[in-house]
């Protein structure tokens, strides 16, 4: 799990999300782009939306919220959809 830096989306005020039971829909005003989101992804983006946080910090947050059955599995998505999240523009990594 990466724990060297923090994960920040870049002019998050510009971010707005619609969720609906198990979808969203968030529009990126930096990019003025619309992307369609579900499940892990919902959460993820809204946790980085308040605040900054560590790939652990996520992790954990995600823990708190809902039953984890298999640890290393959600390890391994979290990776998945930040990699995602990273290559679209909608975050970045700040390293300390």
């Amino acid at each position: 799990m990466d724990s060297q830096g923090v994960w920040i989306i870049p002019g998050a005020e510009c971010l707005f999300i619609q969720q609906w039971q198990d979808a969203a829909i968030l529009f990126y005003g930096q990019s003025g782009e619309t992307h369609c989101l579900m499940g892990l992804s919902i959460e993820l983006i809204k946790f980085l939306k308040d605040a900054p946080a560590s790939t652990a910090e996520l992790y954990k947050q995600i823990c708190l919220q809902f039953d984890v059955d298999d640890e290393k599995l959600l390890e391994q998505q979290i990776e998945i959809v930040l990699g995602e999240f990273k290559s679209l523009g909608l975050i970045e990594l700040l390293v300390a």
